[in-house]
């Protein structure tokens, strides 16, 4: 009989060398330039990364869409027949690409609108997507056999989307962590993932573990993990985008966790998206903490669940003051 840990290594070699085969290139379109995002649960609008103002929270207030259609996409999120959905918003000559997100996260999904004009995204759907697609209203007349370079781009962004969503891969699934190394390994290939699919960019030539030997046991699922990480860098991109405020990765010797520190004064507003994770970590017994200081904020993110309260030196729940404390009013923090 194989022994426990022979088996845990090969569930782990196996999920890499998928990650590391499926973004073997890049599409070269960028969010923000290429396409526009949108994070859903069921009708309502987690984050829209075209309105840097927040002021979306409804799928109702993008695109004119009617009950009808609302209710039809709302339904695909919640019971998914297929793959993806698409659908041609009124009034516009856009196409929305609706990816339900795999797992029991609830009725959650992201929404794709590229640039590109309907007949576009409809002969890549068409051509690369036909048996996957579920037309949620008549699909936009296509023609052409040969496809362009734009189409082609499209494609990759959308594989892209469905393997950071992991649905091919069984990203319901409770992977093993036996130690840090290994803990970060998979966190390294979920940022090629994400990286992949947000600017277009090839993934690392290899993986590049931060190399801490203490131990940790618990478990990484690949849909939440996606989900946590979807969140953390849609607000991070909308709200804190880097050219403004510069982020980097920094050692935290507290919880020998994932830690990024960004440059930022002390009463900058933070995203909304990040409450999602907040969520997350408590409702999974993942683990997210914001801290700032006076021309900080540090952002400490595990999408993993430990197999005990131990595993984390020190666990604290998220201040939602930071949220509900307008800018202007919000007292320094430690």
């Amino acid at each position: 009989m194989q022994p426990q840990w022979m088996t845990e290594l090969e569930i782990y070699d196996r999920w890499m060398v998928e990650t590391a085969l499926q973004t073997e290139r890049g599409s070269g379109l960028a969010c923000g330039r290429d396409y526009d995002l949108l994070l859903l649960r069921g009708d309502t609008v987690i984050s829209y990364t075209a309105d840097v103002a927040g002021q979306t929270d409804n799928l109702s207030q993008i695109g004119e869409m009617d009950d009808a259609l609302l209710a039809r996409i709302v339904s695909f999120l919640h019971e998914p027949t297929h793959e993806l959905a698409a659908a041609v918003l009124p009034n516009e000559q856009r196409v929305a690409v609706v990816l339900p997100a795999a797992g029991d996260v609830g009725g959650e999904g992201l929404v794709l609108l590229p640039h590109a004009d309907k007949a576009t995204v409809g002969r890549v759907l068409d051509r690369a997507f036909d048996r996957e697609t579920c037309w949620l209203t008549d699909p936009p007349t296509s023609c052409g056999t040969k496809a362009s370079a734009c189409e082609v781009a499209l494609e990759h962004l959308l594989r892209s989307g469905l393997r950071l969503l992991d649905r091919h891969m069984g990203s319901a699934r409770m992977l093993p962590v036996r130690d840090r190394r290994n803990m970060s390994l998979y966190l390294c290939a979920l940022h090629d993932l994400l990286r992949t699919f947000w600017d277009g960019a090839p993934p690392a030539d290899r993986l590049r573990p931060f190399p801490i030997a203490y131990p940790f046991h618990g478990t990484f699922c690949p849909a939440h993990a996606a989900w946590m990480a979807l969140c953390f860098a849609v607000g991070l991109k909308r709200l804190l985008p880097p050219e403004r405020y510069p982020s980097r990765s920094v050692a935290d010797h507290e919880r020998l966790l994932p830690m990024i520190e960004i440059a930022a004064g002390n009463r900058t507003r933070l995203p909304d998206e990040w409450r999602e994770c907040a969520r997350m970590a408590e409702h999974l017994g993942m683990f997210f903490d914001v801290r700032r200081t006076r021309h900080s904020i540090l952002v400490r993110l595990c999408p993993l669940v430990p197999a005990s309260e131990r595993e984390f030196a020190v666990r604290a729940a998220l201040a939602d003051e930071l949220w509900k404390n307008p800018p202007e009013k919000r007292p320094l923090l430690p």
